[in-house]
């Protein structure tokens, strides 16, 4: 299983790359705190740090469900920052 994080486009997006897809997502809050959505569940972080803790402590691929849009459209690596995380 190879997690990344990908940062850009004023976002910032865990992936599964043995999957093929999306699997998260991390906000920051206008408080500085972060938001981690994960398995359908989201939890509070107080960094980008934490939050990539935060995810990787909770995912579990087999929870992941593909909707019928994972598939859509090609995305250019080249305008994201690309964190290997596991």
């Amino acid at each position: 299983m190879a997690l990344q994080l990908w940062i850009g486009n004023g976002g910032h997006w865990f992936f599964d790359t043995s999957l093929g897809v999306q699997v998260g997502q991390a906000d920051q809050r206008p408080d500085g705190s972060w938001d981690v959505e994960v398995s359908d569940e989201v939890f509070r972080a107080r960094d980008l740090e934490a939050a990539k803790r935060i995810f990787l402590e909770n995912y579990d691929p087999k929870k992941v469900a593909l909707s019928p849009l994972s598939d859509d459209g090609e995305i250019e690596e080249d305008e994201f920052e690309i964190i290997t995380l596991a």
